[in-house]
């Protein structure tokens, strides 16, 4: 879907929202003032039929009139029944009024159900002067109840008071509505109106502005339409125009004619396409000088291909070696000086852990070997080998070494070092073994009270402790070696123990005529009989001066600690800003060489590919898959930075809803086929929602790749519970691993597999890591090669920064 269709899309989104809102509230306001209109008509009819009725009832009574049976019937009451059965011939709208009672003398006058509850509405609020209300008739149509209280006036009772009292036809005509009073609820003026006064009234307005508002948003996005086409979408024609030509080598394209903010845009690929020349020049250079660097390098660097024939080497490496160029180039590199172990003894191609190289793929890191010199003298070698990998195959192997004969020497006298300083680690183990025997013997006295007869008895360690001469030891002798600021807490303790039976364990300190400090802890018990008297004290002295000593050494070493810390986390956030410096770094410097290395290739190929033969042709094809392979690295590479220092937001996150919904994604766009997958439900989480769907994206990613050339593919998720933690799991019956290298999983860039059998960076798991170390969680594997492996992780635990 092109830019403009999506714009217009978007914008045709956002106005019809806004215009389904104006539509409603337009309606609801139509709604609101039909009600107050049939509101205002009924206050209207109201006052009409009052003014009719109050007239009838006067000209009645001042006309002398006889009451009779015949003449009753000009009374109000009676006269407003028969004038709205007669308003029917005359009005079909289905209006209607009544004067109604819940005690009639005329039945025609009787209060239907929607009138009474509006009789006990007035009677309930006494002070409402109107009842306006909707109700469904019996016939089931819809109508509005206008009602207004008739109260019991003076001029009433002469009909409605004492039936006695009553004039002798009304007496004659009726039994009932008799012993009323002034101000009681007579019944209601009703007036029923049906909605369809109003409903076709909301229509017909409705309609009209939902056709101009139909019209209005027509124009509008025509006018969007066409500003869209003449703003956006032929400058951008005109940009991707340009790039196209650049993207087939034809560098000296440049864009001109645009205006606003698209004009930026132009002049800024026209200084692209001048980089791409100026950069092009610069890769030409800078192979000289890695040429010039190899030569330069301290370390002695040499290359082998698939049968061990040394293909290059520095001078360093040839000078160490003490050989020729002419006897390295070209030679097995194993054979010349690699064949033998330090004691002579033989050293077979098979083990050999640079042929190694070749074989997995992976590159070693070795620090226990010897090469040998043309002189038949060898010398220990620290080395580094690493495939030389061309379109995802192995071509060689780079080898990188350093003579570490000094070293091997340092470590020789650092051993001795160490042996000297583990036996002296070893005496002091013995001391520490003494001291800690001699701290068990704990110096502690104990001492026992008589309450009765006051009788005590104290142990020597007691004197000792308070260094008190047992043969002039009184209590206030005790008492007065107490610190003068802790003898009132002691006393006390030792009151509430006699008089209330309370034990006691404190810590206090004992003052000496030199003017040293002991901080003893007294532990006293009360011994009580059966009525709950204290008989007996007895309790224990402990010296603890060495255990305070040491508790204020520890608080001050915890201000030393925390003091660290603030020291120590500076200098995390300076790391930190130093990964985003080299973040930004990988970002904008490597990618402009990289982009001229593949566009000068795709330039070569379109232009010289037919003079080319077919390995001239290879060899091209491999720096274009080179270049796309490193393209990837660096995405990888800022993705994983990116993910580092994203702060968590964490939420309810279903994790078998998002597993399913990844697996659907990955299946339908990837070239997946017979795969299944068994998904435990409703595993609920909290955790960041967008970090996690990065985990689950690559763990089921992970499994549907290492499984796809099984030919039928199974995956499970679920969970278990393990030492109070949850734990979750994604296991596929893929091409596994070996345990043996599980630390490398989780590394960036450390593959186990083959790029031509698997494709991939290396820097997925090692997301999912950094994820599920940011949740506080932890991620391991269990696998075997050919049947599947297993990954699980938790969640819990501190949250990583």
């Amino acid at each position: 879907m092109s830019l403009h269709v999506r714009l217009i899309l978007y914008i045709s989104v956002i106005l019809l929202i806004n215009f389904f809102a104006l539509e409603y509230y337009s309606y609801n306001n139509i709604q609101k003032q039909s009600e107050e209109d049939l509101l205002h008509r009924a206050e209207n009819i109201h006052a009409m039929i009052m003014s009719i009725r109050r007239v009838y009832h006067k000209q009645f009574l001042e006309s002398g009139i006889e009451l009779t049976s015949k003449t009753v019937g000009f009374l109000p009451a009676h006269a407003m029944n028969r004038i709205s059965r007669d308003l029917s011939n005359r009005d079909t709208s289905g209006f209607s009024f009544n004067n109604v009672s819940d005690r009639p003398r005329n039945p025609a006058q009787q209060a239907d159900e929607f009138e009474l509850k509006a009789m006990n509405y007035f009677r309930a609020n006494r002070t409402e002067e109107v009842y306006f209300a909707p109700f469904i008739n019996l016939e089931g149509k819809p109508f509005y109840l206008y009602a207004r209280p008739v109260w019991v006036e003076e001029y009433c009772l002469k009909c409605h008071g004492k039936r006695g009292e009553a004039p002798q036809t009304i007496r004659e005509m009726y039994d009932s509505s008799y012993d009323y009073k002034t101000g009681d609820l007579r019944g209601v003026m009703s007036i029923k109106m049906p909605t369809t006064l109003i409903k076709e009234k909301e229509r017909e307005y409705f309609i009209n502005s939902l056709l101009a508002h139909t019209l209005e948003f027509i124009i509008l996005m025509t006018l969007v339409s066409l500003l869209i086409q003449r703003y956006v979408r032929e400058p951008l024609n005109n940009l991707t125009d340009a790039m196209e030509f650049v993207s087939e080598g034809h560098y000296d394209k440049r864009i001109s004619g645009l205006s606003g903010e698209f004009a930026l845009l132009g002049d800024t690929f026209n200084a692209m396409a001048e980089n791409i020349t100026t950069h092009r020049t610069k890769l030409i250079e800078s192979d000289e000088k890695a040429r010039l660097l190899l030569e330069s390098t301290g370390e002695a660097i040499f290359g082998i291909d698939l049968n061990g024939n040394c293909t290059f080497a520095n001078s360093t490496c040839i000078n160490m070696l003490g050989l020729k160029e002419e006897d390295l180039i070209g030679n097995n590199s194993h054979n010349i000086f690699h064949h033998s172990q330090a004691d002579g003894s033989d050293y077979p191609e098979e083990k050999c852990r640079i042929y190694k190289v070749l074989e997995n793929g992976e590159g070693v890191n070795v620090n226990d070997e010897v090469f040998w010199r043309s002189n038949n003298t060898c010398f220990p070698v620290a080395y580094r080998a690493y495939p030389v990998m061309d379109g995802g195959v192995i071509i060689g192997t780079v080898v990188t070494f350093l003579d570490i004969s000094e070293k091997k020497r340092a470590e020789k006298r650092l051993k001795l070092e160490i042996g000297e300083r583990n036996e002296a680690e070893q005496r002091l183990k013995l001391s520490q073994y003494y001291l800690s025997k001699a701290q068990e013997l704990t110096k502690l006295g104990h001492w026992q009270l008589e309450i009765d007869s006051g009788k005590v008895e104290e142990s020597s360690e007691l004197y000792k402790i308070f260094e008190i001469d047992p043969d002039n030891s009184t209590f206030d002798a005790f008492v007065e070696t107490v610190h003068p600021e802790d003898r009132d807490m002691d006393l006390e303790a030792i009151k509430r123990g006699i008089d209330h039976g309370e034990p006691w364990n404190i810590e206090h300190r004992l003052l000496f005529a030199d003017g040293r400090i002991k901080w003893v802890q007294a532990i006293g018990e009360p011994v009580v009989d059966d009525i709950g008297k204290t008989r007996r004290l007895m309790g224990t002295i402990q010296d603890i001066t060495a255990r305070k000593t040491i508790e204020e050494e520890l608080a001050r070493y915890r201000e030393s600690l925390e003091e660290l810390v603030k020291v120590r986390t500076a200098k995390l956030e300076s790391v930190n800003m130093e990964l985003e410096a080299f973040s930004y770094s990988v970002s904008h410097d490597l990618r402009a060489p990289l982009r001229g290395l593949s566009g000068f290739s795709h330039a070569l190929q379109e232009e010289y590919g037919d003079k080319l033969d077919e390995d001239g042709r290879d060899y091209l094809k491999y720096i274009q898959d080179s270049a796309r392979q490193m393209g990837y690295l660096i995405d990888s590479l800022l993705k994983l930075s990116r993910i580092t220092r994203k702060e968590l937001n964490k939420k309810e996150v279903n994790l078998s809803d998002m597993v399913r919904q990844s697996f659907e994604k990955l299946t339908k766009s990837g070239p997946y086929t017979n795969v299944n997958i068994d998904i435990e439900q409703g595993l609920m989480v909290q955790a960041d929602p967008i970090l996690m769907d990065v985990v689950v994206q690559n763990l089921v990613e992970n499994s549907l790749k290492f499984s796809a050339k099984r030919g039928y593919t199974m995956i499970r998720f679920g969970s278990f519970v393990e030492d109070d933690d949850t734990v979750y799991f994604v296991e596929d019956n893929g091409a596994g691993f070996n345990m043996n290298y599980e630390n490398k999983l989780f590394a960036p860039f450390q593959r186990l597999h083959r790029v031509s059998e698997f494709e991939g960076a290396g820097i997925g798991l090692a997301t999912v890591k950094r994820i599920i170390s940011k949740h506080g969680g932890r991620i391991w594997a269990m696998g075997e090669v050919d049947k599947g492996a297993t990954f699980y992780f938790t969640l819990t635990g501190r949250i990583q920064p």
